[in-house]
């Protein structure tokens, strides 16, 4: 790896820490390259601004999840879908902690923004969502707010699950297993498509 590549890296894991942590607002480029020994100079050689900077922090945490979410073993399905997106954030709780305050923080900047990094992953989930609604109880409801639920749900629960566990007074990995179970339901309800013959043996399989 190029030296100029290698401290982008640095940034950018730096970056990804720091607004996770504290927010777009509460966050300073000098933090930033403080935590990792580097000037202000040098930072703002790779990056002009802290806009840009958190704009390219969400674009690879966006590039991550495609990556992983568009494997083979994922496909279409939203049932793929909705368990890769809760391994990835099972397994990177501080980005998935971004993607939360992106959604949370972001209301003010939300009307100067020029692009979504986040954006191409939810028409994605979408077009999932779409399919397993097709011809079952969900069958005409939004597709989009179905995407929303399943990964409000999962970003929800992720990043407050060790406070959820101590409400619910169990152990933070049961708090997972638990979301894990409930979405496969949810979604299942979703896809649960009336069989043929259905209503003349009384619904019986």
């Amino acid at each position: 790896m190029a030296k100029g590549e290698a401290a982008r890296v640095r940034i950018l894991a730096a970056a990804e820490a720091a607004f996770a942590e504290q927010g777009f607002a509460g966050t300073s480029l000098r933090g930033i390259g403080a935590a990792i020994g580097m000037g202000n100079a040098a930072l703002l050689h790779h990056f002009p601004n802290k806009r840009r900077l958190y704009a390219a922090v969400l674009q690879a945490i966006a590039d991550e999840l495609h990556a992983k979410l568009s494997q083979p073993v994922r496909g279409a399905d939203l049932h793929g879908i909705a368990g890769g997106f809760l391994d990835w954030s099972v397994a990177r709780p501080q980005a998935a902690t971004l993607i939360l305050r992106e959604l949370l923080d972001n209301p003010v900047r939300a009307e100067r923004a020029r692009s979504w990094p986040m954006q191409p992953l939810m028409r994605q989930l979408e077009a999932a969502a779409a399919r397993a609604a097709r011809g079952g109880p969900m069958d005409g409801q939004d597709p989009m707010i179905i995407a929303f639920q399943v990964i409000g749900a999962i970003a929800y629960v992720t990043a407050g699950r060790r406070t959820i566990a101590a409400l619910m007074e169990t152990a933070p990995d049961t708090v997972i297993d638990r979301l894990r179970a409930a979405l496969h339901a949810q979604i299942d309800a979703i896809t649960a498509a009336p069989r043929a013959g259905a209503a003349a043996t009384g619904g019986q399989p």
